[in-house]
């Protein structure tokens, strides 16, 4: 069997909501009446004002589109494009936020594909009909397959993260290393002694865009060094960590106007960087913790549940959870944000 997955992205999101289409949507869903007349509230009646360089322009009314930053904001969105979930097979779409992914599953990649064109070609005449469009340099197109004959690496798409068919990441690692060496290379340039930017802005532009270029999606490829175990067992990544430390130092030296023969040790610490191997560890483990914290019913959250009560190390994911001591457990839908809790200091007397 063979499975390919195609992802669109709605252009513009909350801009493009009409509300008055949006009003009919939730009467046709069945919510009720104050709730949308609260919600008709909300999305109507809105004006802007552009203020620049202490001047307030003139007050513009908004005729569509929903609040940026409101909570409420993206669950009105999901609820609006609903319907386009609902379109063909159902169970083989899948949504977050303002991204859409269309699943198809056959004996044929071929076959794949003229599934998908179908399903594409529903979504855009959807669109056309309800004023959305998607954005086409965001079309995205992934293929699974056992197959050799299937199997090109040349030809995976661009999704953030990089997979080759056996899941190694090098050509992922590979890739952003260069484009990060290529950013760190340029802000070189930007360091002079006499005339040259300020190296605490050097060293904000060099996290910004270097850095977080580099680490991107760690949490998806980096084993660590060695996998925890009475053996040890090396994840062989010498060369991963010798490529990103390439690009560290680079960007350390961007920042600090220093000889070529200043020691490793200083231009880490002078510049505030941490080692790849390091910030790597610490990217892993933050999120890992961070599972933790989601909805007791989140998918990750019910899988380390699971991974944590019979305690076998099966996959990289499993390890990470098992790798983290007993800690309280936060469910944050316990308590509404908005509702008084206790403070640390009553709690702790």
């Amino acid at each position: 069997m063979t499975a390919s997955l195609l992802t669109l992205d709605v252009k513009g999101a909350f801009d493009a909501v009409l509300p008055g289409r949006l009003i009919r949507r939730l009467r046709e869903q069945g919510w009720p009446t104050n709730l949308v007349l609260w919600i008709a509230s909300f999305a109507t009646g809105r004006s802007v004002q552009i203020r620049l360089d202490g001047e307030i322009g003139p007050s513009t009314d908004i005729a569509c589109g929903l609040p940026q930053g409101s909570p409420v904001s993206g669950i009105l969105f999901m609820l609006y494009i609903a319907p386009l979930f609902r379109l063909g097979n159902s169970r083989n779409k899948f949504s977050y936020a303002d991204d859409a992914a269309n699943l198809a599953i056959s004996t044929s990649l071929a076959t794949n594909c003229e599934a998908l064109s179908d399903s594409l070609q529903e979504a855009l005449n959807w669109g056309a009909a309800e004023g959305i469009t998607f954005a086409l340099d965001k079309y995205e197109l992934l293929h699974f397959s056992r197959r050799k004959a299937d199997q090109d690496p040349t030809c995976t798409p661009s999704l953030g993260i990089l997979y080759d068919k056996k899941l190694t990441f090098k050509w992922h690692v590979g890739k952003i290393a260069s484009k990060a060496l290529t950013v760190a290379n340029a802000l070189r340039s930007l360091g002079n002694t006499a005339r040259g930017v300020k190296p605490y802005l050097l060293q904000q532009a060099v996290l910004a865009c270097v850095l977080h270029k580099a680490y991107y999606g760690a949490e998806t490829w980096w084993p660590g060094r060695t996998r925890p175990g009475p053996t040890q067992t090396s994840n062989r990544v010498g060369e991963y960590l010798k490529k990103l430390t390439k690009v560290v130092l680079t960007g350390a030296r961007a920042v600090l106007p220093v000889f070529r023969t200043t020691p490793i040790s200083v231009l880490y610490w002078e510049s505030g960087f941490s080692p790849p191997e390091i910030e790597l560890d610490r990217i892993a483990l933050l999120i890992t913790v961070r599972l933790w914290r989601l909805d007791p019913y989140h998918p990750l959250r019910r899988r380390a549940e699971q991974i944590a009560s019979n305690s076998r190390q099966t996959s990289r994911f499993a390890r990470r959870i098992l790798a983290l001591p007993n800690s309280e457990q936060i469910n944050p839908l316990q308590h509404a944000p908005w509702h008084p809790r206790e403070t640390r200091e009553n709690a702790q007397a």
